[in-house]
Parts: structure tokens; sequence; C-alpha cells
């Protein structure tokens, strides 16, 4: 298994096609009751096109066809676990902001939806952005948190925009 860390991926507009099921899922899906009307299946209500993928899961724009006026959201579907339906964003924008937020990390999506990552997956975040991880240790006064409660701010130098023509300029003069 090889998963690029800093990868941020959506699938071209061009590949989005709509995700139908099986003929069995679909049976399944018009049998079984609307309690839950704001959990999307795979029932006619529902226009599902796939944006992306995560392992196993699936990453899904969400139409709600009884209820045009609402914005489509994002759901995860992971057929792994008895729940199947993880909302991720309200809409595309947060979603696309959540995927720069979490840096291309792998399984990003399953991290926001609370589900458990691999190990080496876990080992990742806490190098990258351990902040993202939800289940971290809140931190409390340590040494690592008084260090640095008061420490000097980032600060970046300007210089480091300025072109070689300066520095071409300062070596002729010598």
């Amino acid at each position: 298994e090889e998963y690029a860390v800093g990868r941020m991926s959506i699938n071209e507009l061009a590949a989005v096609k709509r995700y139908m099921g099986t003929k069995d899922q679909q049976a399944e899906a018009e049998l079984k009751s609307t309690d839950e009307l704001d959990l999307p299946s795979l029932s006619a209500q529902y226009k599902l096109f796939e944006i992306d993928h995560c392992g196993s899961s699936k990453i899904f724009l969400v139409y709600n066809s009884i209820k045009p006026d609402i914005e489509p959201n994002i759901w995860l579907y992971n057929e792994d676990n008895n729940i199947k339906w993880y909302k991720l964003a309200d809409n595309f924008t947060k979603y696309f902001r959540m995927m720069l937020v979490h840096l291309g990390l792998p399984f990003w999506q399953h991290c926001t939806a609370g589900l458990p990552l691999k190990t080496w997956i876990e080992q990742i975040y806490y190098l990258v952005g351990p902040h993202l991880l939800p289940n971290t240790i809140k931190y409390t006064d340590s040494v690592a948190s008084n260090l640095w409660k008061d420490g000097p701010p980032n600060i970046i130098d300007p210089a480091i925009f300025r072109g070689r023509d300066n520095k071409q300029r300062n070596s002729r003069k010598k």
C-alpha cells in the first residue's frame, strides 16, 4: 500500500459520474424506512456523484431531488461499517477548504468523520499535523506548552522574496 503525503485530489469534471449502486442496493434503499431523511441513500430521491475515494470508501457530492433548493452536501460512504454515511461538509467550498487544511494527508476524510486510522497514518498525523487528530491528548501546562506560550511570533523576512537582480548587482560592485 502506498499513499502520497501532500496529495490533494478531486476527480476531474469529465471523470465525475453518477453513482447508482447495484439493483439490490437500490431496492434495499427503497424498502428502508425514511426515518432519517437527512441521510442519503441509493434511492431515486438522491443523486450521488463520486468526486473522490479514500481507501475503500467513496466521497460523494449528494443532491436531494425532493429538496432542490438545498445546496448539495459532501458525504463519505463507508461499506466497512454498519453506519455507512458520514457527513463531511455542507457544501463543496467547505469540503475544498477542509482538504487544504488537512494538507493532503492520506485518509483525511476518515479522520474528519471520526473513523479509526491505521497506525502508520496516525503517526504521520502526529508528525505533520497533530492538531488535526480528533482524539489527541488535550494539552495541559507542561514544559513544552510553557516554552511556546511566550515565544517569539513567526516573522517572515521580506528579503527572501527579492529577486536575484539585487544579488547580481552587489557582486558586480565589488
